[in-house]
């Protein structure tokens, strides 16, 4: 069975404003099915001016249950109802909003890209010189078809 203690903030709040609203359940250990709903109804239509949003204690018919119909209910004692009223009464911290932390992102730096040296007129006079002295290759093609036939490739 739960007691009041046990209970969540939402779940208090809905004993203390059945408190409220039906002072005399408070000298019963029990409340049947129907005094349960008809409480129910009364604090939703009470939600306009009290703005307090109270749900159906499913609750109660899960871990309160004595009989069919029947339920214990876990009405505070006049400390919890005092702890309770002081601690709703209290004012709220703030939470001040997480910040994100900003993602620094590294730019490259391009690399700076040297100019290519020109060629020195002594490697260019080289390189003429080796082109100029390289034997010429015969391109003659019905020699390389006669290569292709030696190998037994058929053209």
């Amino acid at each position: 069975m739960l007691k009041f203690a046990d209970l969540s903030k939402s779940q208090k709040t809905f004993v203390v404003r059945m408190l409220e609203e039906f002072p005399t359940y408070a000298k019963e250990k029990t409340l049947g099915a129907k005094q349960i709903h008809a409480a129910y109804f009364k604090l939703k239509d009470s939600r306009s001016s009290t703005g307090e949003k109270l749900g159906y204690p499913n609750w109660l018919q899960n871990k309160n249950r004595i009989d069919r119909g029947t339920y214990q209910m876990p009405w505070p004692t006049q400390k919890e109802l005092s702890d309770f009223a002081a601690a709703k009464s209290a004012p709220k911290a703030v939470k001040a909003p997480k910040v994100k932390q900003i993602k620094v992102v590294k730019v490259k730096q391009p690399k700076v890209v040297k100019a290519k040296a020109q060629p020195k007129q002594d490697d260019k006079s080289r390189l003429e010189k080796i082109i100029n002295e390289s034997e010429e290759v015969d391109q003659d093609v019905e020699d390389f078809n006669q290569i292709l036939r030696e190998n037994g490739i058929t053209v």
